[in-house]
């Protein structure tokens, strides 16, 4: 279901919406008439019994989605934090997010939506509490920096089965959200690996050769410090300004990027729905393609939102020179009113594509949905996300189009692309 992105009343997702959001008021409301109290006198008295606030959690905050988990924490005498979140299900980042947006002022009380770093005392017990079983007394860690602006962790131990064994991974996955947080683990970790140290042998030849092998790594205490220095340094190289002004479709070089379709594709082969990118920024779309998740703060220090538009087209009738100054109008009014740019476009068998940065989707859409009437655009026409967080967000560029997995014959939306 979409949250973030509804502007039309007619709309289901919108009712479904409004429903929800009195839901949530309703569990604030129960949490500051008691939940507030109820989870103070747990942490005041350090009670192991937790079924009684379990339940009342159950009860209130569950009652929005069974799916959602959540978790309270004393920060200091005086302050407590309690955190609503989706964990690994981006499908329901939105609606955690949501429901921390709506919380009320409560005095020595702190909400979020994502879980904060452990303390590294707190390492072995979170693990095991999370099933993660026990904390191998050699594990280290290197971090490499991706071209897709997130940074790969790779684990090693002896006590790891074999290379990227499925238990090992997961284990060292756990580890990672633990030590980051669930925030900085969701956006800005890539790919985990797993590795058996080897023997000893090849160890002593390096060391005698004084060449560092990457199985050194760091400790895992260390591993928050490592993680900060690499995504300073991404951020550090990200552009100061906005996109629109650092880039001109009639100055900037443009790259083309392909989507191979094998010559004889065996029976069950679905085409891409997109085949073709022109872009004036690669590495975002290539981000787009390859990176485990998408996240636009990974690739903009300026709050962009990176997303596309959506029509429908007839490819027997389909003209170029329509195409782009709808491409062409479509760039001049986000510019003109400081909302984006265009950064690419391309096509599908059955689609065109316009991609885009905005700095403001909500005043985008107002626009966008001028110019689809203007271009009399067919309804089958969104502006959709690149945004993992946002893999069930989209926006009809009229008020009565459909939703994209309805024309594409599905049930439900799609998962995280």
């Amino acid at each position: 279901m979409r949250w973030r992105f509804l502007y039309d009343e007619t709309d289901a997702d919108f009712q479904r919406k409004k429903a929800t959001l009195s839901l949530i008021d309703m569990w604030w409301r129960a949490f500051e008439d008691k939940g507030a109290a109820l989870f103070d006198e747990l942490i005041a008295n350090n009670s192991p019994e937790l079924e009684p606030a379990a339940a009342w959690v159950r009860e209130h905050l569950l009652s929005i989605n069974p799916d959602l988990l959540w978790e309270c924490e004393r920060l200091s005498d005086n302050q407590r934090l309690f955190v609503v979140t989706a964990e690994y299900d981006l499908g329901l980042r939105a609606l955690a997010d949501l429901i921390v947006e709506r919380a009320p002022v409560v005095q020595n009380w702190t909400f979020s939506s994502f879980r904060n770093p452990a303390s590294p005392h707190m390492y072995q017990s979170e693990l095991a509490a999370k099933g993660g079983g026990k904390l191998p007394d050699d594990l280290t860690v290197s971090l490499t920096r991706t071209p897709n602006n997130q940074i790969d962790l790779h684990f090693y131990s002896r006590t790891f089965k074999s290379a990227n064994d499925e238990n090992d991974i997961s284990q060292s996955m756990i580890l990672s959200s633990i030590v980051l947080g669930e925030e900085f683990f969701e956006k800005w970790i890539g790919y985990v690996f797993a590795y058996r140290r080897t023997a000893g042998a090849m160890n002593a030849i390096q060391s005698l050769l004084r060449l560092k092998s990457k199985e050194e790594g760091v400790p895992l205490a260390s591993l928050q410090s490592e993680f900060e220095r690499l995504k300073t340094a991404i951020t550090t190289d990200l552009p100061s300004r906005p996109l629109a002004q650092e880039i001109d479709p009639e100055k900037n070089p443009w790259t083309v990027i392909g989507m191979k379709v094998p010559e004889q594709p065996p029976a069950d082969f679905e085409p891409p729905d997109r085949i073709s990118y022109l872009t004036m920024t690669p590495s975002v779309v290539l981000s787009t393609l390859n990176a485990m998740h998408f996240f636009s703060e990974c690739h903009s220090s300026q709050s962009e939102t990176f997303c596309y538009l959506k029509c429908a087209r007839d490819p027997e009738v389909d003209n170029r020179q329509e195409r782009e100054q709808l491409e062409k109008s479509v760039d001049h009014c986000l510019r003109l009113n400081n909302l984006g740019c265009q950064t690419g476009s391309g096509l599908g068998l059955n689609h065109l594509f316009i991609d885009l940065a905005l700095s403001d989707v909500d005043k985008a859409v107002v626009l966008l949905r001028d110019t689809a009437r203007e271009f009399n655009l067919p309804h089958d026409s969104w502006l959709l996300f690149y945004d993992s967080k946002w893999c069930a967000e989209w926006v009809g560029l009229y008020p009565d189009t459909r939703a994209p997995f309805e024309v594409a014959g599905q049930t439900e939306p799609a998962g995280d692309r």
